[in-house]
């Protein structure tokens, strides 16, 4: 039997802790005036929920002032595009820039900036973005690649020097292009939660994964839903993403992706909210000119000066409405509702008849070429291939619908035809990243 002292000893030891590691627990507006600088690279992070309590506070902060920083993110719209209507930013590295919901449109207030010569924007393919992260994170100078080669982008991108193409060294076939690196000074990102030492809960699909801050020289401003204990993280450590020493600060920030959403992963201490998609729609229309917009900054970032503001300014009933639709089912009764508006008599428009036309085309294709994956692209052609999908399973063959963003064999649920509905990850078979989707 062990010496009861021993045994003591022993517990004492190799107890653990309820929490552990450096306090990093901080307010945004002190993290982004200590940690953000002009002229800095700064990654806005997209895995999963966008930053957007961060944009809100970096406005805040900048407003009036001209910081020539740079921008990298996968993809740039309403409400970031104050950033670049405010002339906060003087370079784009992207793969997007426009509004995204309910189907992409460029934006005035983005593309008058490039015009006018205020805005220098890089453009990459969803591939090669995130491969130029991975690359920094590494800590070498390139990752090779197919993607690119031969469009506009290995022109444009080689001349500015961050795309070269060579022969295969290893004496196989066909040229290789190399993306280099991409290392941003600080990232900024939102997540579900993280313990006191920034170790960090994300939520799939991951997008661009976390390797912006781990390439970023200054590491990460991590906002979350919630502060944990470390006990916490250890419980739930596979959903845990990125370790503390990656993390900078670490701010509570309930409802920081709004008008965004977060997916609840069936954890019970993580109650998720649906995209606020009327709001969206609205801020989409704000941002059509420069003074509606300008009224809309000043009413949702300038005017609201916490995230406990821009909580109590959207009210109890908008919270609540946001968490009611993220679950799982929600999409029943909303059928119900939106089906009222429908006409009574049977018939169909132009579109619909060329999406049920295309979708004719891709199950024939589909089935001639034994094709077993479907990359689902944005407005009709994803709704084309939704449609297929269907048609496809139920005659019996096996096809898997995927959206670059991460989301694998998923079954689209009715009444929402955004290629990324959050409605659609409960009926995913596998939640994962870009590079699962386009890259391997």
């Amino acid at each position: 039997m062990l010496d009861p002292a021993y045994a003591e000893v022993i517990r004492r030891r190799l107890e653990v802790p309820l929490s552990e590691g450096p306090d990093k627990v901080t307010t945004l507006e002190e993290a982004v005036r200590r940690l953000v600088k002009p002229g800095s690279v700064l990654h806005l992070g997209t895995a999963h929920a966008r930053a957007n309590v961060h944009v809100r506070e970096l406005v805040r902060q900048w407003w009036g002032k001209t910081p020539g920083s740079t921008i990298a993110t996968v993809g740039l719209g309403s409400p970031w595009t104050a950033l670049v209507h405010g002339r906060l930013v003087r370079r784009m590295i992207t793969t997007f820039l426009g509004e995204g919901y309910p189907f992409p449109v460029p934006s005035p207030l983005i593309g008058k900036a490039v015009l006018e010569g205020r805005l220098e924007v890089q453009n990459w393919s969803m591939l090669t973005f995130p491969l130029r992260l991975l690359a920094g994170a590494m800590g070498v100078p390139f990752l090779p690649t197919r993607s690119l080669l031969g469009s506009s982008m290995e022109e444009d991108n080689s001349r500015q020097g961050d795309f070269q193409v060579a022969d295969d060294p290893f004496g196989g076939e066909g040229r290789i292009g190399y993306a280099r690196a991409l290392v941003p000074d600080l990232s900024l990102l939102h997540a579900w939660a993280a313990d006191r030492a920034g170790n960090t809960i994300i939520a799939p699909p991951m997008n661009e994964n976390l390797y912006g801050a781990m390439a970023a020289r200054g590491g990460a401003i991590v906002t979350v839903e919630k502060v944990v204990s470390s006990e916490f993280i250890r419980r739930h450590a596979p959903l845990v993403k990125l370790p503390g020493q990656y993390v900078a600060a670490v701010v509570e920030a309930p409802l920081g992706a709004h008008p965004g959403g977060m997916y609840g992963m069936d954890v019970p201490q993580f109650e998720g909210y649906a995209e606020d998609l009327e709001w969206i729609l609205e801020m989409r229309k704000a941002f059509r000119k420069a003074e509606t917009a300008e009224a809309w900054i000043k009413e949702w970032m300038l005017d609201v000066p916490t995230q406990d503001h821009y909580l109590a300014k959207l009210g109890y009933a908008k919270i609540m409405e946001v968490k009611g639709r993220a679950d799982t089912d929600a999409w029943v009764s909303e059928l119900e509702s939106l089906s009222e508006g429908l006409p009574a008599e049977p018939g169909y428009n132009a579109t619909e008849m060329m999406v049920v036309a295309a979708s004719r085309m891709l199950a024939e294709k589909a089935r001639a070429h034994r094709y077993r994956t479907f990359l689902a692209g944005v407005g009709n052609s994803n709704l084309a291939a939704w449609l297929a999908a269907y048609q496809l399973k139920q005659a019996g063959v096996d096809i898997e619908l995927m959206a670059e963003a991460g989301m694998v064999g998923y079954l689209p649920r009715p009444g929402e035809p955004f290629v990324f509905s959050f409605r659609n990850f409960p009926s995913s078979k596998m939640l994962t990243d870009i590079f699962h989707v386009m890259g391997i």
